[in-house]
């Protein structure tokens, strides 16, 4: 069940003033190679300092892959902080990564929620519904995953989170299609081509 906007929005501005939201940069600019080529650049994250946690909670990594029907990359990134207070202040909200990729025009969210609920029902929100009268026809995916967080997922996909460690994968490029969350940045040349 989606929150409702009106709590999700005084709730960001309660998080806000109380200096819980940030905008880090150690991501910004990293880059991650699928295999078919195509590079997706993180260019924003942010995230919600956490409060306390109940105890069993298992955090859920949501992804969203699209393209905008219109707009430049540039607009659309831009356009991209309109909904920051509907993210942002949603229940069990962490973290958010947007990606781009700047030849197709595919974004790319990877967001990281306390709880699978919190994910589920962020896939319903308002601020997803806008995304999608924006999207081009077709080119919405969406997965959940359970029991991880996005810094693992991250360094699934070659964008270093913590110091590399898997020598038998060069550093920066993705896994193969179909390995579980991976798929945040599987083909879709179809979806984000021209």
């Amino acid at each position: 069940m989606s929150h409702p906007a009106p709590l999700t929005l005084l709730r960001a501005l309660g998080l806000a003033l109380s200096g819980r939201v940030h905008f880090p940069k150690t991501l910004v600019g990293q880059i991650a190679t699928r295999r078919d080529g195509k590079q997706f650049t993180v260019f924003r994250q942010a995230v919600v300092a956490p409060g306390p946690a109940p105890a069993g909670e298992k955090a859920a990594v949501l992804c969203f892959r699209f393209r905008f029907a219109s707009g430049t990359p540039g607009f659309n990134k831009r356009a991209s902080l309109i909904p920051m207070p509907l993210i942002v202040g949603y229940p069990g909200f962490r973290t958010k990564i947007w990606c781009l990729e700047e030849e197709s025009g595919g974004f790319i969210g990877v967001y990281e929620f306390a709880r699978v609920e919190d994910a589920e029902g962020y896939a319903n929100s308002l601020a997803i519904k806008l995304m999608k009268k924006r999207a081009a026809p077709g080119t919405v995916e969406q997965d959940i995953f359970r029991e991880t967080t996005v810094a693992v997922e991250l360094e699934r996909f070659g964008v270093s989170v913590f110091p590399h460690t898997d020598a038998a994968r060069p550093a920066g490029t993705l896994p193969e299609c179909g390995q579980a969350p991976a798929d945040c940045f599987r083909s879709g040349a179809s979806r984000f081509g021209p």
